[in-house]
């Protein structure tokens, strides 16, 4: 808490799947008043049958400390249609990079019709997916970090790669996530600091974008916004015979502005958006860095490759939107 870091407190696993609900209420009632509590991390995965073990630890916990959320984690379609019994936030895990982003939306739009009145946050992969993901399933302990020279990770070979990184953290927005996770493995067995120090820079000037667009993200949305997406989605293909194209967006209003973020989260390169502007504007500039785009009434486009993102901020001077 001193050092401004808060904790998601994740309670015994035997515990909770043994339905030892004095035992985890205890773990509750002494660290339910530490400053640095965020939220309770009841479960990673579980089964069907673990499920009725998971919903009565999730009620003793609320009968004990209403006052945190609790967060359950899953990526099983079968289990996340029921997720919401048995905690208040549903954590979707379900790495897309290098699968692709589009499994994820798909189980997002299911869980979220099954559990309604749940908010769904995403967890995404921030180790090299492609190999350290898989490889840990076979190793353990020393013989892992044997495996970690073998595959010989940099910050040039690591996947997700900084622009992904990117990418997967606007995907989020768009598809109705309010929060997301980035998840590695334990420095005892990769160090993303030293072992992909770009990958770790990355994650950094992710985490500053979206601390200062925080107040744009948080601003609730308000009637007229559908009418934004009206006109700020028409996308052109540019290889027609690529199937599965995903292009997608979020837009907010804040401060006489309108900001649009887009991603291209297909395989397909080279997108061509356009954002078309049915009212006068003074200027369309990127984000961070206030790189100008435009500075004329007219549409604006712009390219995208596969897998990468992007801010336009649109200002509308003394045409400000109130």
């Amino acid at each position: 808490h001193a050092n401004k870091v808060g904790v998601f407190m994740h309670l015994p696993k035997q515990a909770v799947t043994e339905g030892q609900v004095d035992a985890i209420a205890r773990v509750v009632e002494a660290l339910k008043d530490k400053p640095a509590l965020w939220l309770w991390y009841i479960y990673d995965e579980p089964d069907v049958q673990e499920m009725d073990a998971c919903q009565k630890v999730y009620q003793r916990i609320k009968e004990v400390d209403p006052d945190h959320p609790v967060l359950l984690v899953d990526q099983r379609a079968d289990t996340l249609d029921i997720a919401g019994r048995a905690c208040d936030i549903i954590a979707i895990d379900k790495y897309t990079v290098p699968y692709g982003f589009h499994y994820i939306t798909d189980l997002t739009e299911k869980t979220r019709s099954k559990n309604p009145d749940k908010p769904i946050w995403m967890i995404h992969g921030a180790h090299a997916v492609q190999n350290l993901h898989l490889l840990r399933r076979h190793f353990v302990g020393s013989n892992f970090k044997q495996i970690l020279k073998r595959v010989q990770l940099s910050s040039q070979t690591h996947r997700p790669n900084p622009k992904e990184l990117r990418a997967l953290q606007h995907y989020s927005y768009t598809i109705g996530s309010p929060a997301t996770i980035f998840y590695w493995l334990p420095k005892r067995l990769y160090d993303i600091a030293n072992d992909t120090p770009k990958i770790w820079d990355a994650m950094v000037s992710i985490g500053q974008e979206f601390k200062e667009l925080e107040p744009v993200l948080s601003s609730p949305l308000r009637s007229d916004d559908t009418e934004i997406s009206s006109f700020v989605v028409e996308w052109l293909k540019q290889e027609a015979k690529r199937n599965h194209l995903d292009v997608r967006m979020w837009t907010r209003k804040y401060n006489g502005k309108t900001y649009v973020g887009v991603v291209n989260a297909s395989y397909v390169p080279h997108v061509v958006t356009t954002l078309k502007l049915p009212e006068k504007f003074s200027k369309v500039y990127q984000y961070p860095g206030r790189k100008l785009i435009l500075d004329q009434n007219k549409d604006v486009d712009q390219q995208y490759n596969s897998q990468e993102s992007d801010v336009l901020v649109v200002d509308w001077s003394s045409h400000e939107l109130t």
